[in-house]
């Protein structure tokens, strides 16, 4: 008992100091460095300067501005975009290759500058604290392995959800930051729907039990609610472009 006390006061004090600390700032300017070192940036600088013009004029409207945003363009063919703590918004030279309108790369970007606004990475820093508590208490009190294993399997599924949660989240955020700076809201529509192409085209991939993102069609569901105010009922028909991982 005294081992899992122990345990349970440092993760406490843990998760109490994440609450003062804005974001591992240093950290992510550190990752950059190594990140525009070791993947490289798109030597496209007429590419770079449009894409960091998108960016900051979503920048200029978000609902926060207590830090800089840079844009900037892998070279890499992957089909991704991400975001560090700090600000800085990374997307791959081939999402953008796939997209037809400056809209659909705005729309990348806002739901980046969502995942920011949001502070979601704190919050997942916290909920892997909180869940690495429950996972030490439950788990050591567990009689059975079977026990054992049902309970990690629910606090992963838990963990996850507020993953897929943090998605759709962030798309809303996105539509807003879209209407905002004089966008096309219904890119963001769009741009899912280029992911959903893109992996059609893509190998098949084996299935996974815990999914971090939510499903495609789900974005698009919370996508056109957000813009529209409300949903159809095609919107919940399972039609084979849809229910795909991104």
């Amino acid at each position: 008992m005294k081992k899992y006390f122990f345990i349970f006061i440092l993760t406490l004090f843990l998760i109490l100091s994440t609450s003062f600390l804005p974001s591992n700032l240093y950290a992510a300017k550190s990752i950059a460095v190594r990140i525009e070192e070791k993947v490289g940036l798109d030597e496209d600088a007429t590419l770079q300067e449009k894409v960091d013009i998108i960016g900051q004029k979503l920048a200029a409207v978000c609902d926060r501005k207590d830090i800089v945003y840079t844009f900037k363009v892998l070279k890499p063919d992957k089909v991704n975009a991400f975001t560090l703590a700090d600000g800085h918004i990374y997307i791959y030279r081939g999402l953008i290759d796939k997209f037809k309108s400056d809209d659909e790369i705005a729309a990348v970007l806002g739901h980046e500058i969502g995942h920011i606004v949001a502070g979601h990475h704190k919050k997942r820093r916290r909920t892997g604290i909180i869940a690495n508590i429950f996972r030490i208490v439950a788990v050591g009190g567990a009689d059975t392995i079977r026990d054992k294993i049902n309970i990690n399997n629910a606090i992963n599924e838990l963990t996850l959800s507020y993953s897929r949660e943090e998605e759709i989240e962030a798309d809303e955020f996105s539509v807003t930051y879209l209407k905002r700076a004089g966008f096309n809201p219904e890119a963001a529509i769009s741009m899912i729907e280029v992911l959903i192409k893109s992996e059609l085209e893509g190998p098949i991939r084996p299935k996974r039990r815990w999914r971090t993102h939510p499903y495609l069609s789900d974005r698009i569901r919370a996508i056109r609610k957000e813009i529209q105010g409300s949903i159809d009922f095609v919107d919940y028909i399972n039609v084979p472009t849809r229910g795909l991982e991104r």
